[in-house]
């Protein structure tokens, strides 16, 4: 045909087309994976009146010295009143983010409970959490105890 005009032609046809620019991975947290659950804050018990101060674990158990007593941490002979501190008188939590303790039922120790235990002059029953603070203070039978959480 002639007066016709060519067929355009795609100047790009054959070529490779044009590299994308290189992109870096940005780094992404694992799908699916459990996290580590964050460690509790560190838990004191300040002797009130004394210069001694216990560090608590989440599950301790506190209670009086004695030979043989299975309490994580035990208060010492000569402290003023610790005679009337059971041996295992009461276990620390830490628990949805807050530290809370338990009076320990005596039962299972054929003892009966009768001293107690009392966070900010409150009465806690045997066998019920309450929970903790910074400046609390715990008095298990006549021991007083300043509570600091950092």
């Amino acid at each position: 045909q002639r007066g016709a005009e060519p067929d355009s032609v795609d100047a790009t046809a054959g070529r490779p087309p044009p590299e994308a620019p290189l992109q870096t991975a940005q780094p992404t947290e694992p799908q699916g994976l459990p996290q580590a659950p964050a460690a509790p804050p560190t838990f004191y018990l300040s002797l009130n009146g004394e210069d001694r101060t216990f560090t608590l674990q989440d599950g301790s158990v506190m209670g009086q010295a004695y030979p043989g007593s299975p309490a994580t941490v035990q208060i010492p002979a000569g402290v003023n009143g610790v005679e009337y501190v059971h041996r295992q008188h009461c276990r620390f939590e830490y628990r949805d983010a807050r530290w809370r303790v338990q009076p320990l039922d005596q039962a299972p120790f054929n003892q009966t409970f009768t001293n107690p235990t009392r966070v900010n002059r409150h009465l806690v029953p045997p066998g019920t959490w309450h929970l903790l603070a910074d400046g609390d203070e715990l008095r298990l039978s006549g021991v007083s105890f300043h509570i600091k959480i950092i």
